[in-house]
């Protein structure tokens, strides 16, 4: 079994009406996998099944431009 951490990722304050989308890297499949966020508040998303030490992926739909890859170190976002 996969050992998975609960985050909360706050939303860019331009786009607070739009749902970001989190991706994880997949070492099987060679792509990222979208997560499901579990709870949403207006400034806020909450994932609870992220992988420890995934390579993460921030999308917004439509956009191209100002998404990120990251990971997640004693619980802070690193680039």
């Amino acid at each position: 079994m996969k050992s998975v951490r609960t985050f909360t990722i706050h939303k860019q304050k331009d786009k607070l009406e739009q749902d970001h989308i989190l991706h994880y890297w997949d070492v099987e499949t060679s792509g990222f996998v979208p997560i499901k966020y579990a709870e949403s508040t207006d400034t806020t998303q909450v994932y609870k099944e992220i992988p420890e030490s995934a390579l993460l992926w921030m999308t917004l739909p439509g956009r191209l431009t100002g998404q990120r890859v990251f990971y997640i170190e004693y619980d802070s976002i690193k680039n």
